[in-house]
């Protein structure tokens, strides 16, 4: 089960952000103990935890000591180095247990039955519980003193505006990389769509367990939450096409060009599908994003009225004259 990144309500900002980061690297190291006796959960929710620890560092990045920072970016790109074919031979394994499903029978469900004993075969050779677990806890190594590192350069009058801001820019980011893979729909365009969706998803996750009262962050991150979940599907497929691509045909004991046009045009349908859906949620521009609406000020009342002015008597104007 994931860890969610959480920001404590109740404590100084900075303080939560520090405890929260630590958290995160604590949980990684969790998983990496965990790879030997389950090397697949382990590793995906291992990889989840540099993640999020990535999004909370982009997310405090102007608030954050510049050396610091980049001392700490760095060694959580270390610490998933060489993991992604761990990760991609076990991530497609329930793609093509799905696709199994809709192919009763016929020409593609035989394709896909010999893509499972390859890929089964290929996850024993290449990404056994051993190969996992040692890989895991040599990256591991490169989270050590991150923690101190982080709340010794985060600086202490950081602000919740400050990390709006950021959010903000975040979702521009995301918001133009739609953009690009509407325009070119090029599978690498599509990568990078995600890969920022998700980040906007955990920095969204984060931001809301510290504003728990804002429900419109909270329906933020359900939200790109369902987006990123939606993209990871269509990525995984992209994974897998990819795999077919690069196999061995002899190994693979399947026609690979006619599977792999079959799961492209499938991960096609599902891409167009993503953008289609994704209109109405970058229909928000961008200085309008996760900011809290203030109340309409109330109108001023307007003074008592005594009634229609009326004429004044020839007597009291006389008398106002004297």
């Amino acid at each position: 089960m994931q860890t969610e990144l959480r920001i404590a309500h109740d404590r100084p900002l900075s303080d939560a952000l520090a405890d929260a980061l630590a958290k995160m690297l604590d949980e990684a190291r969790s998983q990496a103990r965990r790879a030997v006796e389950s090397p697949g959960p382990a590793l995906h929710d291992y990889r989840r935890t540099i993640r999020r620890a990535q999004a909370l560092v982009a997310l405090t990045a102007p608030t954050c000591r510049k050396h610091q920072r980049e001392l700490i970016e760095d060694g959580l790109a270390h610490a998933t180095r060489r993991t992604r074919t761990l990760r991609d031979l076990d991530a497609v394994l329930p793609v093509l247990t799905k696709l199994e499903a809709q192919a009763a029978e016929g020409d593609e469900a035989q394709a896909l039955a010999a893509l499972r004993r390859y890929l089964e075969a290929a996850g024993e050779e290449l990404a056994g519980s051993e190969i996992c677990a040692w890989r895991l806890r040599k990256n591991v190594r490169s989270i050590a003193g991150l923690a101190e590192i982080f709340g010794a350069g985060l600086h202490g009058w950081v602000e919740l505006d400050m990390l709006r801001e950021t959010l903000r820019d975040q979702y521009r980011a995301t918001r133009d990389a739609w953009r690009r893979a509407c325009r070119t729909e090029k599978k690498g365009d599509l990568h990078l769509w995600r890969k920022r969706a998700r980040t906007l998803r955990y920095q969204l996750e984060a931001l809301s367990s510290r504003v728990p009262e804002d429900e419109s962050l909270a329906n933020l991150y359900a939200a790109f939450t369902a987006q990123t979940k939606a993209l990871g599907q269509i990525t995984d497929l992209l994974a897998l096409i990819s795999i077919v691509e690069d196999a061995d045909p002899e190994l693979l004991g399947t026609n690979a060009e006619r599977l792999a046009k079959w799961l492209d045009s499938l991960a096609d349908a599902r891409a167009a599908t993503a953008m289609v859906e994704a209109e109405e949620l970058f229909a928000v521009k961008p200085k309008s994003f996760a900011w809290p609406v203030e109340p309409a000020a109330e109108p001023t009342p307007e003074a008592p009225s005594d009634g229609p002015l009326t004429a004044v008597p020839d007597e009291l104007v006389q008398q106002t004259d004297d």
